[in-house]
This record gives C-alpha cells, sequence and structure tokens, in this order.
C-alpha cells in the first residue's frame, strides 16, 4: 500500500440510506431512555468497574433472596431494573465502542490520505503560481490563507562591543 494512499473505500448511496436508518432506529429507541451528562456530571458519578458490578449483581441477588436486607428508603424493584438495564446496555455498549473505534481508525486514515494529496497539489499550485502560469495565482492566494505566517518586527539592532567582548572574553570557546 503506498504512503500517500493508505485506504482507498466508498459507500453506496443503499449503504449510506441504510446506516442512516439504522442510526435513526437505534435513536428513537434509546433517546427517551438516556440521559446526558455534563464534563462536570461525568467526573461526579464516574464510571463503574467490573469489581463493582460484580458487587452490585450479588448485593441485588441477596436482595431477591431476603427482602429484609433492604432499607426502608430504598426501593428494592428500582435495584432489578437497573441491574437489568445495565445487562442489556453493557454488551451494545460494548459493540457501539468496537464500530465507533474502527471508524474513528479510519476517519483518521482517510483525513492523513486526504492531508498529503491535498498538500501535494498545494505545492504544485505553488510552484506554478510562482512561475506565473495563468489563471493559478487566484487559486494559490486562496489555498495560501490555511497557512498564515507570523509577520515579526524588524528591530533595529546595534552591537555593543563592550558587551561583545565581555561575552567572547576568551573563556569560553567562539
Amino acid at each position: 500500500m503506498p504512503l500517500d494512499n493508505l485506504i482507498s473505500i466508498s459507500f453506496t448511496a443503499a449503504e449510506v440510506t441504510t446506516l442512516e436508518t439504522s442510526l435513526a432506529a437505534i435513536e428513537a429507541i434509546i433517546n427517551p431512555k438516556v440521559v446526558n451528562l455534563t464534563p462536570k456530571e461525568r467526573q461526579r458519578y464516574g464510571k463503574m468497574g467490573d469489581e463493582t458490578e460484580n458487587f452490585a449483581v450479588k448485593t441485588v441477588t441477596y436482595t431477591e433472596q431476603n427482602p429484609q436486607i433492604v432499607p426502608f428508603f430504598l426501593d428494592a424493584a428500582e435495584l432489578k431494573i437497573d441491574i437489568e438495564a445495565r445487562k442489556v446496555i453493557d454488551p451494545i455498549l460494548k459493540r457501539i465502542s468496537i464500530i465507533f473505534e474502527k471508524l474513528d481508525d479510519t476517519h483518521k486514515v482517510i483525513g492523513f490520505d486526504l492531508f498529503n494529496q491535498v498538500i501535494s497539489i498545494y505545492r504544485n499550485v505553488k510552484m506554478l503560481s510562482k512561475q506565473n502560469v495563468p489563471g493559478i495565482t487566484v487559486i494559490y492566494e486562496d489555498l495560501k490563507k490555511q497557512f498564515p505566517h507570523v509577520v515579526l518586527p524588524v528591530v533595529n539592532f546595534t552591537p555593543d562591543p563592550a558587551l561583545d567582548a565581555t561575552v567572547n572574553d576568551g573563556t569560553t570557546p567562539s
């Protein structure tokens, strides 16, 4: 696979329609059931790890066998609902995470390919513009806006012979 073209994929109109329809179906099911946390809330609520998940499942199992251990202020039925919801969401989330990673990786490689290709075109346009090829200067002027350069102010510098003498006083190599 050449370095300048790491991937070459395309989607048919039917595939795009199927993807959009499938995603819309997923969203229609989950949107009324899910929450959207702020970054601060994500930190506050954290994430339940595997060990804590196992502890929760074990505890809920004990509450089903021994309802008297549930404090009066908790709803035992809600515990079961939460456990069941996590059982449904967990494998879906894992599967979607894998799909996301594949799409994200592919998106990055396509971006890498695309940038390398357009930068080659840009460099060619720049060279053609310097050679005054008719009609190219307008293209170059438009494309070079992507790479604004910083113009540093010109500083008038007057050397100080006394300072020069102390800097290179023979104690350091020149």
